[in-house]
């Protein structure tokens, strides 16, 4: 008979039922692991949200995200660390758009006024 060892699987596995049958012809239940998806936290990225693109706070708040994901990921809840990662990747769409829609509406107010006013008067 085959002996599966009680030990602590790695963080990224579940477990899951099989049957293991011996020469003897009697059934033991055991369990194998599998892994389990890893859940992604989008913690650089809302780190460079919360540095350079940070409009109504948002990149803070997707950076708060993410550590919650990684920390649930830590925690080996996968089904928390998915939430909060959704989460913090929506807030880093949203930061990242209105950044950019900021820096855009910026450079072209400064290139309107340098035109109107070419010798800055």
């Amino acid at each position: 008979m085959i002996l599966i060892s009680q030990a602590r699987p790695p963080h990224s596995c579940q477990p899951t039922p099989w049957l293991l049958k011996p020469k003897g012809g009697q059934i033991f239940p055991q369990r194998q692991w599998e892994p389990v998806p890893n859940a992604q936290d989008f913690v650089l990225w809302s780190f460079f949200n919360a540095m350079f693109c940070n409009p109504c706070c948002l990149g803070f708040v997707a950076l708060v995200y993410s550590i919650k994901a990684r920390d649930k990921k830590i925690a080996q809840d996968p089904a928390g660390a998915v939430g909060f990662g959704r989460t913090a990747k929506q807030l880093n769409i949203a930061a990242l758009c209105l950044g950019l829609i900021f820096f855009i509406t910026i450079i072209v107010l400064a290139v309107l006024f340098r035109s109107q006013n070419p010798h800055g008067v």
